[in-house]
């Protein structure tokens, strides 16, 4: 039979150990949304960059029409515009795989 002290005893290591276990999902929990916080603030950056792209195309086109182009798509600047939004539209895809992917693990 166990006397009063190892049932304090036991009590205490079994209620320590839940602590433990609820401080290391809790701070799991925290390291999760931390990094989803990240890289959604890293996405609003990459949009950004997608609309200064677009205003500097749309400047550069008009530009281009003024002056009488035809095939602004020939335009060396266009097409480095171009590249760098599908390379930032990668970047925000990419990122917003990682997020699905840390919920996912965090569900488990």
């Amino acid at each position: 039979m166990e006397s009063l002290w190892e049932k304090v005893q036991k009590g205490l290591s079994e209620g320590l150990d839940a602590a433990k276990s609820g401080i290391s999902t809790f701070l799991d929990k925290t390291g999760d949304i931390t990094q989803i916080a990240r890289l959604r603030i890293s996405i609003i950056g990459l949009q950004r960059k997608i609309r200064d792209n677009f205003f500097e195309m749309g400047g550069r086109i008009y530009e281009l029409v003024s002056k009488g182009e035809e095939d602004v798509l020939k335009d060396k600047e266009i097409k480095k515009l171009i590249k760098e939004v599908k390379a930032l539209e990668k970047e925000i895809h990419d990122a917003e795989k990682e997020i699905e992917k840390i919920k996912k693990e965090g569900k488990d």
